[in-house]
């Protein structure tokens, strides 16, 4: 006799499976900086981030968790808020440095300074992604819960001020492909067909005429914690800001942040 199970029944096994579903967590303590949005203006230097970070070639042209800096703020609802990033002569002055920036809403109801929101799911991330992941746990011993990392996204943009070779979209593909065909950029065919790089490409390409310099604005649509990513981006050849980058190594670049509320 053959036996059939309901559509309820699968769905109860489907929930129940997700539900000790664990999912591992990794933690950026060590590389976040709470800033205090609630007016004006504030702003940090974040050490040590990576020339090839927010792109990175060892992370499959994503985003390298580890070797970029993140920002965590509580936002009111209605607030517009202006993150700029500066690399530039008149800033930091960190020569060859282009900074990529992403913000997202973190659907959360602890405050942006809790430990428990210092993680991320991968060590690479998506620079136009959203993330949901649930039942995260770090890797220490005995692993510690993180709970859901559930991340809308808000807003992305990079620094194409003296970039060199532009990132070109295949129109057909959709791909990022080398700005001339061959392997002559920094890093040989810098922006490969092959591999998936949709996310880069939905950012926005943000120019001001100052090479060094990006800023990117949201209005806030929910009240909460909104995390952004700092990172840098196809480093000018033999620039400080190129030392070892996309190794994880020599992270030698200081960069200023601020971000402004009104």
């Amino acid at each position: 006799m053959k036996s059939y199970k309901t559509l309820g029944t699968i769905i109860s096994s489907l929930l129940l499976t997700a539900s000790f579903q664990v999912n591992a967590a990794t933690s950026i303590a060590t590389q976040s900086h709470v800033f205090n949005v609630s007016s004006g203006t504030d702003s940090f230097t974040m050490p040590n981030i990576n020339g090839a970070s927010w792109v990175s070639e060892s992370m499959g042209y994503q985003g390298w968790t580890h070797f970029s800096k993140w920002g965590f703020m509580d936002v009111t609802k209605g607030k517009t808020v202006t993150i700029v990033v500066d690399a530039s002569a008149s800033g930091s002055n960190v020569a060859g440095f282009h900074p990529g920036i992403t913000v997202w809403y973190r659907k959360t109801n602890l405050k942006a300074a809790s430990p428990n929101l210092q993680y991320m799911n991968d060590h690479s991330y998506g620079q136009s992604d959203s993330i949901n992941v649930i039942n995260a746990k770090d890797d220490s011993v005995p692993p510690v819960s993180v709970g859901n990392i559930t991340m809308d996204y808000v807003a992305s943009g990079y620094d194409t001020d003296g970039l060199g070779d532009k990132f070109m979209v295949d129109a057909t593909t959709g791909m990022l492909k080398p700005h001339d065909g061959v392997a002559t950029s920094f890093y040989g065919p810098y922006l490969p067909t092959g591999f998936n790089t949709t996310s880069l490409a939905n950012a926005k390409k943000i120019s001001d005429s100052v090479p060094g310099k990006v800023a990117v604005t949201f209005t806030a649509t929910k009240a909460g914690v909104y995390q952004f990513v700092v990172g840098g981006l196809k480093p000018d050849a033999g620039s400080t800001a190129a030392i070892n980058a996309g190794k994880g190594t020599g992270n030698v670049n200081a960069v200023n942040v601020s971000v402004t509320t009104n």
